[in-house]
């Protein structure tokens, strides 16, 4: 009897998996403004990672279990460059070869790889919803969603030069405030 137990519990789980999915299509068909509006909310909206991370460990004392903690703080001081100058929406350093890039504060990784003009790329996004892009990368040591302690040094300059932008609830922010 057990069997015909779990088989009733998934064919139910199913039908109301089935009637919720029909009604939300036909709420959305009815109702052009709302699937707008819920798309702009859903998919136009930065996701916190961080403060989901930091209520996770207040929580559960440990940093969210889906990637384990593989780099380790090298570093505790600021960036070092020999020059900087204004490139596209952030700021291009002169740095010495191959010059080992440390991410300035503590926060998750939410995007590593191309972007035009930029190269290489790993984009943090820190617990004050500020995102910095460290690019022009090579030998790159992250994965996207790894939590990632202030000094981290996360690759190392594609040459002499680094490129960090800030950005901040979707718009570039000016870079002196933050070198």
């Amino acid at each position: 009897m057990k069997s015909g137990s779990k088989l009733y519990k998934f064919l139910t789980s199913v039908m109301t998996l089935t009637l919720i999915i029909i009604v939300t299509l036909i709420v959305f068909k009815a109702n052009p403004t709302l699937k707008s509006t819920i798309n702009q909310k859903v998919f136009n909206n930065h996701f916190d990672f961080v403060k989901v991370n930091e209520l996770y460990e207040k929580f559960f004392g440990s940093a969210l279990p889906a990637k384990k903690e593989k780099t380790e703080e090298v570093f505790n001081e600021q960036l070092e460059y020999s020059s900087s100058k204004k490139y596209k929406d952030g700021v291009e350093l002169k740095v010495i070869k191959d010059y080992p890039v440390a991410i300035t504060d503590s926060g998750i990784v939410t995007f590593v790889g191309e972007k035009e003009g930029y190269g290489k790329t790993i984009v943090i996004q820190e617990s004050d919803k500020l995102e910095v892009w460290y690019c022009n990368l090579q030998n790159t040591n992250v994965s996207i969603y790894d939590y990632v302690k202030k000094g981290t040094v996360i690759g190392a300059a594609n040459g002499e030069k680094i490129y960090l932008a800030f950005q901040k609830d979707g718009k570039f922010i000016d870079y002196k405030k933050y070198l």
